[in-house]
């Protein structure tokens, strides 16, 4: 049962850093902070690919902003982990037909 849901942990556990970093950035988090330093580099990765997304929209590198790359990390990573869980019920009733 826990093996299952290592998954849906992950992708929770993710959404949670993403949201953690979309609002420490929103109210001008200091990236100094150690804490705040963690949440940056461990969320970095997954918002590297959307970082033109803030040029574009010419976001301010320090102070309050709000980080569209972030936002477009959490929706991309929601729409996986949705799609993941379809996929894995999906195969958990074929399995069962197949079987029973």
């Amino acid at each position: 049962m826990i093996k299952s849901n290592i998954g849906a942990v992950l992708f929770g556990l993710l959404e949670g850093l993403l949201l953690l970093r979309l609002v420490a950035l929103l109210f001008a988090g200091r990236p100094d902070n150690p804490w705040l330093a963690l949440v940056l580099a461990l969320t970095a990765p997954l918002t590297v690919p959307f970082r033109v997304l803030d040029q574009w929209a010419g976001q301010p590198r320090f102070g309050a902003r709000l980080e569209l790359a972030t936002l477009a990390a959490m929706l991309l990573l929601g729409l996986g982990a949705a799609g993941w869980l379809w996929y894995r019920q999906r195969r958990a009733v074929t399995q069962q037909d197949a079987g029973g």
